[in-house]
């Protein structure tokens, strides 16, 4: 069999286009590491040797390859949803009473699961600034929440207010989580789930708002019929009050009257003593004895001449009393 020679290359040129060969793949390598886009919406920071060394936002950026600087990124524009007292798995429901089980400012037991919806504010904050972020924010919320239900009624936070809790508890978040921990997140909504109190009070918890219902109802009763009968009642006070001032000064002008009555007549008695007591006496014998007829004997005479009717001697009198 016939052998042919297989034709040897440069050794030298062999090293060189590996080398080359190397050095590109290293270039393209450093360039690929390097360049990077940040998109809308997002925030990112750079590692230099693994500690935070400056923010990057939106746009094309250039960075030292790895290992030496390192990119994190985020959306801090995507609205995070964070769950107190319920875990939703699965399109399911599934409750924590761990979480959900607080005590109100009157001392009773109410289930408040609530969520809350937040974005991030500053990457740098939400990484850097505590260990675990998503669970520090979670006992902060659940703190908050356990706080302003401790001093809420259990009727205020099962109907009549919990716009205000809602409201006390997320300045409560940002005071905790912004403030305190300095996270920086924005807090979007706090919004509370089906508030209820617990199942094994559940029937007693019927019976007294019923009782509040019926209380409720007797009170808007009362106060229906104190709205008709109050204008009748004030109505009537007027009336009195007017009937009342009318006869008192009715008997202060009657009183008048008898005063000055009695003034006149006390001058006359002053002027004719004698004339005015036989007038007065006889006028009230003329009152005593009205029905009955009356005669006057005049002195200590006897005749019949002398018997003059009672009428006509008081009229004597009254003409002697005016002269």
């Amino acid at each position: 069999m016939q052998q042919y020679p297989f034709p040897r290359g440069n050794p030298k040129l062999d090293v060189r286009m590996v080398l080359l060969t190397v050095i590109a793949a290293l270039v393209l390598l450093i360039l690929y590491s390097s360049y990077y886009q940040i998109e809308p919406g997002e925030q990112g920071v750079i590692l230099r040797f693994g500690k935070y060394d400056r923010p990057v936002f939106s746009g094309p950026h250039l960075k030292l390859p790895w290992p030496m600087e390192e990119l994190l990124r985020e959306q801090v524009a995507r609205v995070r949803l964070l769950q107190i007292g319920y875990r939703e798995v699965g399109g399911q429901t599934r409750p924590i009473l761990a979480e959900a089980e607080m005590l109100t400012g009157d001392k009773n037991i109410v289930v408040c699961p609530m969520n809350v919806q937040f974005t991030i504010d500053s990457l740098n904050a939400y990484l850097f600034h505590t260990r675990n972020p998503e669970v520090v924010i979670h006992d902060a919320a659940e703190a908050a929440l356990r706080q302003v239900i401790g001093y809420h009624a259990l009727d205020d936070a099962l109907s009549e207010r919990k716009d205000e809790i809602e409201r006390e508890v997320r300045l409560k978040m940002e005071e905790l989580i912004n403030g305190t921990y300095r996270i920086a997140i924005n807090i979007r909504q706090v919004q509370l789930r089906d508030v209820r109190v617990p199942d094994q009070v559940v029937e007693a918890f019927r019976d007294v708002t019923s009782a509040k219902e019926d209380s409720a109802r007797s009170i808007e009763q009362a106060q229906g019929y104190r709205n008709r009968v109050m204008p009748k009642a004030q109505a009537d006070s007027i009336r009195i009050t007017r009937e009342a001032e009318a006869y008192a000064q009715t008997r202060l002008l009657h009183a008048r009257g008898d005063s000055a009555r009695f003034v006149q007549v006390y001058n006359e008695y002053r002027n004719a003593r004698q004339v005015t007591e036989t007038r007065l006496y006889l006028e009230t014998m003329e009152k005593v004895l009205r029905s009955r007829p009356k005669y006057l004997i005049e002195g200590d005479q006897r005749g019949l001449f002398n018997v003059l009717p009672a009428t006509d001697a008081l009229r004597r009198a009254m003409e002697g009393g005016t002269r």
